[in-house]
């Protein structure tokens, strides 16, 4: 856990002029910062994936409303699109919304959105996901594939690399794979049952790992991706905004105290967490290509990433992802050709 954090600074020429920017879980907290941030730099348009369009467009309409924006920028424009992560069809479908209004004009996708809780739940009536895996992991990776054509059309008409950005943690450190080992069936390429059932079962779900397991994923996830997107046309990147004084809803009550003393003494205000959000989207460029990024800098993962196991688990994950997603969805294009 990072006690100390430097003062982060954006460079002072740091502009979002002309850039259409998409935000998963703008509503509140750092997504809501960085929207407002953004917009002070300029951004042409922000669009909100959010649940509750109603929230959002209230939301947005404040924001716009708001002296500071006013003044910076009275042209600022908010975009509210219906996107519920805990449902692939509802991501299928404000894929394609987004696809339809912004083909050859979306210039970032900032995947903020996440939940964290020390309750198990599968969603679905019970025969879908864990809800902390969908949506931290699953439909936020789906998302990414089926916008990435996309990106990679506006960075092929402007010249200019296009941006995904997802919000990671350090938190990955805190997994728990080195307690308890995934099994060896659900790690094998050939013949090896399938990983995202590993922890959909109870017996995987570790309440308080479990978000940090969905971070260390997202990690794996960002660094394969990268690995067959070219940074030419989409820089790809992890970016934790470090410990940052947002709300503990999702805890119990004697830990939402003790949480909130902690962070209120040592954690960044939303509005400079968001920082770590511009500078992965508006200063990192091709260096931050499938990195991990913390303090505006690129930075290790956890140790795991780097070994053998680490590796089985990435590509085990990536496999087996991929053949979910194109069950879902026929059509969609793999990068470069991979195959599952």
């Amino acid at each position: 856990m990072p006690y100390f954090q430097p003062k982060l600074i954006l460079p002072p020429t740091l502009t979002f002029t002309t850039k259409t920017i998409l935000i998963t879980g703008a509503t509140a907290g750092l997504g809501l910062a960085a929207t407002t941030l953004l917009l002070q730099h300029h951004a042409s348009e922000i669009v909100f994936g959010v649940r509750n369009t109603t929230k959002g467009s209230l939301i947005a309409s404040q924001i716009l409303s708001s002296p500071q924006i006013k003044k910076v920028h009275p042209n600022a424009k908010i975009t509210v699109l219906h996107l519920d992560l805990e449902k692939y069809e509802s991501v299928l479908s404000f894929a394609r919304e987004a696809r339809e209004k912004y083909e050859g004009r979306l210039d970032m996708l900032l995947l903020n959105a996440g939940t964290g809780s020390l309750r198990r739940e599968v969603l679905g009536e019970g025969k879908g996901h864990e809800k902390t895996m969908q949506v931290n992991i699953l439909s936020p990776a789906l998302l990414a594939l089926e916008l990435l054509p996309v990106l990679e059309a506006t960075a092929r008409r402007t010249g200019v690399p296009s941006r995904i950005s997802w919000v990671g943690s350090f938190v990955q450190f805190d997994h728990s794979f080195g307690k308890i080992p995934i099994p060896e069936e659900f790690l094998a390429k050939d013949g090896g049952k399938d990983i995202l059932g590993y922890f959909d079962d109870e017996k995987s779900f570790v309440s308080m790992a479990r978000y940090s397991d969905s971070k260390l994923m997202v990690t794996m996830f960002v660094e394969q991706l990268a690995r067959v997107v070219d940074p030419e046309l989409v820089v790809v990147n992890d970016v934790s905004p470090g410990m940052v004084r947002t709300g503990f809803g999702e805890y119990p009550v004697w830990l939402r105290g003790m949480m909130a003393v902690f962070f209120g003494l040592k954690a960044r205000s939303p509005e400079d967490g968001a920082k770590t959000y511009l500078h992965a989207l508006g200063v990192a460029e091709s260096e931050s290509h499938g990195m991990y990024l913390s303090d505006n800098k690129v930075t290790d993962r956890a140790p795991i990433t780097t070994t053998p196991v680490g590796e089985k688990i990435q590509e085990k994950l990536w496999d087996d992802m991929l053949k979910e997603f194109l069950k879902l969805d026929a059509s969609l294009r793999i990068p470069k050709g991979q195959t599952v």
